[in-house]
């Protein structure tokens, strides 16, 4: 019985082991946010290409719009932006 006890690790060495999977586990999870938030980044570019191409289209047809347009596809570029931010600044 005693042989048990003393072939364990240490309290010292069982905490380290487990710090050194938690440790893992967290840079497996940060590798895995970041992936994501470069999907999302991607995303919102290519949603705001396609905006700018469909405000682009719609010029020639009224004219009268583009200001009303160009205010639409700022917003949606700066709360993309912001959205990419907030989820840099957690990370």
């Amino acid at each position: 019985m005693f042989e048990k006890i003393f072939s364990r690790l240490s309290l010292d060495e069982e905490i380290a082991s487990i710090s050194d999977k938690n440790l893992g586990l967290r840079e497996e999870t940060l590798a895995f946010v970041e992936k994501e938030m470069e999907s999302f980044r991607h995303s919102f570019r290519v949603l705001i290409n396609a905006l700018e191409e469909t405000c682009y289209l719609t010029i020639g047809d009224r004219a009268v719009a583009l200001p009303e347009i160009e205010n639409s596809a700022n917003l949606i570029e700066e709360a993309s932006f912001q959205a990419a931010r907030m989820l840099e600044v957690k990370n």
